[in-house]
């Protein structure tokens, strides 16, 4: 075949057995689309807060402007104290402006501890990945199993404005 432009390749060494030929394999690598963005993050939400008013969950709405799979989501997270416990996000579908509460997907569940105390990005996989389809409304639910508290958390980095035409809530 033929290299297409703006495309990631991988390469392969590769080795005939028979006779020892030597060669380069390329290989199109996967393509990821960026189908949905939001990079500002003027406030901080504490999850598994313990005071009112109370959050065990952090949720936000949003609306795919591609059919297909949602393999994995990045977000900006910041650890405060000893965290023991575990987050993650689930996908949910929309009902009556809220989440169903029955994930489409769920991603890996990480290891609190290991979030920086510094903001960071942090990429949650879904490994058994589900289909969205465009122009329908679906909420990306962030939770987590530790102790909830005012002072041991995990903050989700967010913006002050509704992202697009998606809402935040928190349960």
């Amino acid at each position: 075949g033929s290299e297409a432009a703006s495309t990631w390749y991988e390469i392969y060494a590769i080795r005939k057995s028979s006779d020892g030929t030597k060669n380069l394999l390329l290989h199109r690598a996967k393509d990821y689309l960026l189908d949905q963005s939001q990079t500002s993050d003027t406030l901080s939400y504490s999850l598994r807060r313990s005071s009112a008013p109370t959050r065990t969950k952090l949720a936000q709405s949003f609306v795919p402007g591609t059919t297909g799979n949602v393999e994995f989501v990045d977000n900006k997270l910041t650890r405060v104290g000893s965290v023991t416990g575990r987050v993650w996000y689930t996908l949910e579908a929309d009902s009556g402006g809220n989440p169903s509460g029955t994930a489409l997907a769920t991603s890996d569940k990480i290891d609190a501890s290991l979030i920086s105390t510094s903001a960071q990005w942090i990429r949650f996989v879904f490994r058994s990945p589900t289909s969205l389809t465009s122009g329908t409304t679906y909420w990306l639910v962030f939770q987590g199993d530790y102790t909830a508290s005012d002072t041991v958390k995990i903050n989700w980095q967010g913006a002050n404005s509704a992202y697009g035409s998606g809402t935040g809530k928190s349960f």
